[in-house]
């Protein structure tokens, strides 16, 4: 039955049409050229680190500018902040934005916490999302962290105030 369901799934590659995979060694070729695995090249003065939270099983990211050492840190959990803010610490870092994607049902966000262990951190969230913040971004506002800049882009859907934050140069 799975194997069925493979040979008829549908994919679609932007500027090409709509194409279907006629086999299973079709799909273990484009699965092993799309491999998660493997390395992301990042500029030489950007950072990326993805943290996980398995209590709430939420990812938060940690972007930075290796010029500057200011970072971002993008659905801080509650219960990991101070994991978090050891890092940046130990990196030598310093933590300009905690951002989060939307307001969250699943966790409780440490945004707040961060900024009281962590002193000058701006939290951050969709004006749409109803939440309380420092700032509050719209659609196609820019985050700036030394050279880096994070574009907002409005995304409803999860939620009224769902954002997705893109860096066009990584």
């Amino acid at each position: 039955m799975l194997i069925k369901f493979i040979r008829s799934v549908a994919l679609s590659t932007p500027g090409k049409p709509l194409a279907l995979l006629g086999s299973f060694p079709a799909l273990q070729r484009l699965s092993h050229r799309n491999n998660m695995n493997s390395r992301i090249t990042f500029t030489e003065d950007f950072f990326f680190r993805q943290l996980f939270d398995h209590q709430s099983s939420t990812y938060t990211y940690m972007l930075a500018d290796l010029g500057t050492k200011e970072a971002v840190l993008i659905d801080p959990v509650l219960e990991q902040a101070k994991r978090d803010s050891h890092l940046i610490q130990e990196l030598g870092l310093t933590l300009k934005y905690a951002l989060n994607t939307h307001m969250h049902a699943d966790h409780v966000t440490g945004t707040g916490y961060l900024k009281k262990l962590l002193p000058g951190c701006v939290s951050v969230i969709s004006k749409e999302s109803g939440a309380k913040a420092d700032e509050y971004l719209e659609n196609g506002d820019k985050v700036q962290f030394g050279r880096h800049e994070i574009e907002a882009v409005s995304t409803p859907g999860h939620t009224n105030g769902c954002m997705t934050f893109i860096i066009k140069e990584q």
